[in-house]
């Protein structure tokens, strides 16, 4: 189950921008970028440093750059038993 998935590719194709510049703009790596727009799972997830960086290269809030898909039926609130929010 993925968690979250980062929106990267998309806001740098919004922007026109390659991924050498996107890369140059964020200080990091252009195979980086490539990792992470392609989800490869060899890539540790970026720190909150990271994301921080490759938003500002964006020109958006870092929230942005994720969308959560978290599968889940909200069940667990009746099912769970660490449910907190009994």
């Amino acid at each position: 189950m993925e968690v979250y998935i980062l929106l990267i590719k998309e806001y740098r194709i919004l922007r026109g921008m390659t991924q050498k510049e996107l890369a140059r703009k964020a200080q990091l790596r252009q195979a980086y970028i490539s990792e992470l727009e392609c989800g490869r799972p060899k890539v540790k997830s970026p720190t909150l440093r990271v994301a921080f960086r490759i938003a500002r290269a964006l020109d958006i809030c870092p929230h942005m750059l994720i969308r959560y898909d978290l599968g889940c039926d909200y069940n667990c609130f009746n099912t769970c038993d660490k449910n907190f929010f009994k």
